[in-house]
């Protein structure tokens, strides 16, 4: 099977897995036009609402009209905006998505929006805030292109027993007699509760159900498979939380591998794993391999995503806390004031990225003994947190009893 058909069974998937477990969500789905139609007219359920935004009369984007159409038809499970671009055609109305994310969340229905790539290079550098409430993206590929007298064309990827593939126990029973279908979807179900008990702190729970979902890709899809580094990449997140450095820069190798033979080395993801290798070396104390992973995301994320994107801002914090971690201080502030000039600009004065990079440069100019600098940045910091999060919040509470240390001075 030819990579192209693959990427479009897994996003298959995704969708079935939208349909039968989630409860609610944002969804995109980038494919052309023309494999828009192929996809969602597999799915004329009676739960299933499609709206072909093409079709609509007033050509920009409404949140009255999404939600109108939405509260018309309250016994659907899902509804596929489809041809979503032909809404957002315009600065104005992708901006306009940031500040309606939060009114269609509060609808609980899961929503797939499809656009084209073009569009989807857009929303992602100009909707951010909406971006980060998307669950999962669903990159479907016109399979003609990649078809070549009807022979799929062959690729110079090595040959998967070549590749090193640690075995992951776990518990969970996997019946190899159900379909492919059915059991990529289980795998797609065991990462999304993973991720949920990641964030409880539940990493005994959570590494049994990504080993599930580790074991059915590596034998369905394959070593070589950009859902096969997804996996390494959570598993190696999971080994560092836990402490176990070496395992987690097992995992992120191999997602490392995985990625440069399957993605383009430009590609985002792969700034995202040069990160996370980055974060083990620092870790680790290793602040040489650490500076050289750092750069190698940063230098993707200049180029590719461009010096204005919150990704590019986070790396540049990362940066900023490595040379904090080696008392370079002068460095450190360079790099977090070039985070703090993305973030404000792109995500606003009031957004948690911000917040974060206002406390990292108090840290700094408290390190410094520059304690009205670090009072002002405290300040700005905590102010934030209490709108966005409100009093009881770690995050709160950490910054003020900083800063009550500090008014002690």
């Amino acid at each position: 099977m030819g990579e192209s058909a693959e990427n479009n069974m897994l996003s298959y998937e995704t969708i079935g897995w939208i349909m039968n477990y989630s409860d609610e969500g944002f969804f995109i789905m980038v494919a052309s036009r023309e494999m828009q139609d192929i996809v969602v007219d597999n799915y004329e359920f009676p739960d299933v609402a499609v709206l072909d935004c093409i079709k609509l009369t007033d050509k920009t984007y409404s949140f009255k009209t999404i939600a109108s159409w939405i509260e018309g038809q309250p016994d659907k499970k899902v509804y596929f905006l489809k041809h979503f671009d032909a809404v957002v055609q315009d600065d104005f109305s992708i901006a306009r998505l940031n500040f309606s994310r939060d009114m269609l969340a509060s609808m609980e229905k899961n929503i797939i929006f499809c656009i084209t790539q073009v569009t989807d290079d857009k929303m992602n550098k100009k909707a951010i805030d909406f971006y980060s409430f998307v669950k999962f993206r669903m990159p479907f590929e016109d399979e003609q292109k990649y078809i070549k007298d009807d022979v799929f064309i062959e690729t110079d990827i090595p040959a998967a027993e070549e590749a090193e593939k640690p075995e992951l126990r776990t518990d969970i029973e996997i019946d190899y007699t159900q379909s492919d279908r059915k059991l990529l979807t289980k795998a797609i179900s065991y990462m999304n509760v993973a991720n949920v008990e990641l964030q409880n702190n539940e990493f005994k729970k959570a590494l049994n159900h990504l080993a599930a979902a580790y074991q059915i890709r590596m034998k369905l899809l394959g070593y070589w498979h950009s859902a096969t580094a997804d996996t390494c990449d959570k598993i190696g997140a999971l080994y560092k939380e836990t402490g176990h450095y070496n395992d987690a820069l097992h995992f992120y190798q191999m997602a490392l591998e995985i990625k440069k033979q399957v993605l383009d080395n430009e590609h985002p993801s792969m700034a995202a794993t040069y990160n996370n290798l980055a974060r083990v070396y620092r870790a680790q104390g290793d602040y040489e391999k650490a500076l050289e992973y750092y750069g190698k995301a940063l230098d993707i994320c200049e180029r590719v995503l461009g010096r204005e994107h919150p990704d590019t801002a986070r790396t540049y914090n990362n940066l900023a806390g490595l040379y904090e971690d080696q008392g370079d201080y002068e460095k450190a502030l360079k790099y977090y004031g070039k985070a703090l000039d993305i973030c404000e600009r792109v995500l606003g004065t009031e957004h948690p990225d911000t917040a974060r990079t206002y406390n990292n440069l108090a840290l700094v100019y408290q390190d410094r003994g520059d304690y009205e600098k670090a009072l002002e940045y405290f300040g700005k910091a905590l102010n934030v947190y209490l709108t966005v999060f409100g009093e009881n919040h770690p995050g709160t509470k950490i910054i003020r009893k900083n800063q009550n240390a500090l008014l002690k001075y």
